[in-house]
């Protein structure tokens, strides 16, 4: 597996320009064939609200996963300070 790839690049080195959105709610699920992840927002007490669904095949929500706890690694060790912060539902 490569590198990471960072918000201004793509694996072809261009400059991608895609819609951002943000996001402090997910879930996923899953069934068979596929992984489906949902994202949102969350402002208590309204109920969350989905704003994107990315539905992915299984052999990459296995990349999606090795290659985002390989990135969360390499965060921690150039922000040590924030390693530890995690959401608390």
């Amino acid at each position: 597996m490569s590198g990471p790839v960072y918000m201004s690049e793509t694996r072809s080195g261009t400059v991608a320009d895609p819609e951002a959105r943000y996001a402090n709610f997910f879930r996923i699920g899953f069934n068979a064939y596929e992984f489906v992840l949902d994202f949102g927002q969350e402002y208590p007490p309204e109920a969350e609200r989905i704003h994107t669904r990315l539905v992915v095949n299984i052999a990459l929500a296995r990349n999606l996963c090795e290659t985002l706890e390989s990135s969360l690694r390499d965060y921690s060790s150039r922000f040590p300070q924030g390693a530890n912060d995690r959401v608390k539902r």
